[in-house]
């Protein structure tokens, strides 16, 4: 964990509870206490969030009837406020913003698209204006140059490359690469350099890397490691089945701490924090710790600090941990969260 002043000012950051139909805005002191200080009502189903650091501003889609987009203004004090509202084809999965501002990246998975949409000045999210298509789509990132987009298929085991030019999506040659049969890849992280991708799977428990040349953007499968707790007795998954009743892989969200010498992945079935080593070339080296978390977390977050805050569908709980030298995670803060709480936006 990097050391923060005790006067340093609390970082922010930003909780779905989907439940709620809210956005919460929690502030993190520098000895790992959180407090939460505002919410905000966006709508029933409010899930993805995607922040915009550099104008201020949020977007977060809402997974109601009708399907939408939410573009929220952030003062300084972490108050939210909406600003604008877009109606969208199809519930939308995951958000990502290209650095410039200027475009918003969407996957959906019920709809098996993958769409670009440009962004107004005020924040207001356009017509989608380019569009690929695969198989249950669950996430997508932007290369920190803006130059290249990646989507994780669940549905049909891969990850497609795209340039990202003039706010269109355009796939590569080859448009995708693989990743193991029957894994379903679901999220997707670059590291700081550009020269490695992990990726979670839902179906087989796995954090796998990909190499990247960042000129070309294109990726090449290497190492998988497991992210489960092994000694649960967890089966493998598959499209379709409830990974609860058949005691199945349930695979979810993965981050970088901040040095980079650790991966986490959460895992719901089992509830659990997986701590893998990487190494100076990032590759993947093992695990290093298993932690029993909140219910059922579909998502959590690492702070620039090295604190990481993990919420659960199945908990109205928020925690927050610190990350050790050895990749163990120590416990710093509890807090009441909300209904369904599902997304970390830091």
């Amino acid at each position: 964990m990097t050391e923060q002043p005790q006067d340093a000012a609390p970082q922010q950051l930003f909780l779905a509870h989907a439940g709620d139909g809210v956005v919460a805005t929690c502030e993190l002191d520098a000895d790992g206490t959180l407090t939460e200080t505002a919410r905000c009502e966006v709508g029933p189903g409010a899930t993805a969030l995607v922040l915009d650091r550099p104008r201020d501003r949020m977007f977060v889609s809402v997974r109601s009837d009708p399907p939408t987009v939410v573009t929220v203004r952030i003062d300084e004090a972490g108050r939210l406020t909406p600003v604008s509202r877009t109606e969208v084809a199809d519930s939308l999965t995951y958000l990502s913003v290209d650095p410039s501002g200027h475009t918003l990246l969407a996957v959906s998975y019920g709809g098996g698209f993958g769409v670009s949409m440009p962004i107004a000045a005020d924040g207001t999210v356009g017509a989608v204006a380019s569009r690929v298509e695969h198989a249950n789509l669950h996430s997508v990132i932007v290369s920190d140059d803006g130059r290249f987009a990646y989507l994780a298929s669940l549905g049909e085991d891969v990850i497609a490359q795209c340039s990202l030019v003039g706010g269109r999506l355009e796939p590569l040659d080859p448009p995708t690469v693989a990743a193991p049969p029957k894994s379903g890849p679901r999220h997707l992280v670059l590291s700081a350099d550009g020269r490695n991708l992990y990726c979670s799977t839902e179906f087989s428990g796995e954090a796998i890397r990909f190499t990247r040349d960042p000129e070309t953007g294109l990726l090449t499968r290497a190492e998988a490691v497991s992210a489960i707790d092994e000694s649960r007795g967890l089966m493998h998954s598959e499209l379709g089945a409830d990974p609860v009743e058949g005691h199945l892989i349930w695979g979810a969200d993965l981050h970088l701490s901040p040095d980079e010498r650790f991966l986490f992945v959460s895992e719901r079935c089992e509830s659990t924090l997986v701590g893998i080593a990487v190494a100076e070339d990032g590759a993947l080296q093992g695990q290093v710790s298993i932690t029993e978390t909140v219910r059922q977390p579909r998502g959590f977050g690492i702070t620039p600090d090295g604190h990481l805050i993990a919420v659960g569908e199945k908990s109205d709980e928020v925690v927050a941990y610190a990350i050790e030298a050895d990749g163990s995670l120590t416990v710093t803060s509890r807090i009441r969260g909300g209904r369904k709480s599902n997304w970390v936006a830091i």
